[in-house]
């Protein structure tokens, strides 16, 4: 059984939710390993699913915690935000920043730190990845809920979960590896995509703020191009900051690999 391309889209979110019937499952997987538009379209839809709900244990904090234990759930999670639910993980009440907390750190547990809770913003399962950075970039948050067609919780997912789908996975800003570059001339380099800003700054000798104006929350070089041009970039793309041009020298799926930076010359 052969669909076209627009009924094998319609039938993806089945497909990703293992409902559909095996005849279709069958059509869509041959169907998606010949078509390279359609197995684009499934990654991009199927990428908010990769994010598995959060281990009770250590990454969530409960309404009824007192503030010693809510204090050892952040130092074990590591993380700077964290999702706080009343019994169950699907009755989350909202994010407590360690920011917020930290005024409060030599407080006993009779301070009431559910007090410090901000809103917490929800996205559907199957919502598509560029909408959801889009929302990100919109909404300014760094975190969000995924939940199915019932409002159960599925997951947690972070803006810099979205931009590693999207650029690759980010580097530690303490890896002093030169290799994630190459000088082509007086004026122009090749760059991975995952390199941060102010390496990028490093080896170009430029300030270390200078995208400070156009970079928002990208830490990386690829997510400043993507901040610049508020879209998603092909091979050939370019942008442009500060008299400094950005041209996507080379695509791995939706991420980007390589990237051409071409400097003012100094005559």
């Amino acid at each position: 059984m052969k669909y076209p391309c627009g009924i094998i889209k319609d039938l993806l979110p089945l497909y990703i939710d293992d409902v559909c019937a095996p005849e279709s499952k069958d059509a869509i997987e041959t169907h998606l390993s010949d078509c390279a538009d359609c197995k684009q379209f499934y990654n991009t839809m199927k990428a908010p699913n990769r994010f598995n709900p959060q281990n009770t244990d250590t990454n969530d904090a409960q309404m009824a915690d007192s503030l010693k234990q809510v204090k050892r759930t952040i130092i074990e999670s590591g993380y700077s935000r964290i999702p706080v639910y009343d019994e169950d993980l699907d009755n989350i009440k909202g994010a407590l920043y360690v920011k917020d907390l930290l005024p409060y750190i030599g407080h006993g547990d009779e301070f009431g730190w559910q007090q410090l809770l901000r809103k917490i913003y929800f996205v559907p399962k199957h919502k598509k990845i560029d909408d959801l950075l889009r929302d990100f970039q919109e909404n300014k948050i760094h975190v969000a809920i995924v939940v199915d067609e019932y409002g159960a919780t599925q997951g947690l997912v972070s803006l810099e979960d979205i931009l590693e789908e999207v650029v690759g996975e980010i580097s530690d800003e303490s890896d002093v590896d030169e290799s994630f570059y190459r000088r082509l001339n007086e004026n122009t380099y090749l760059f991975e995509g995952k390199t941060h800003i102010v390496d990028v700054a490093r080896v170009l000798d430029l300030d270390e703020d200078l995208f400070e104006d156009v970079q928002g929350r990208a830490e990386t070089v690829a997510g400043l191009m993507l901040e610049i041009n508020r879209n998603f970039l092909k091979k050939g793309d370019e942008v442009q900051a500060h008299g400094i041009r950005f041209i996507v020298e080379k695509m791995e799926g939706h991420r980007i690999d390589k990237i051409k930076i071409i400097v003012k010359s100094n005559e």
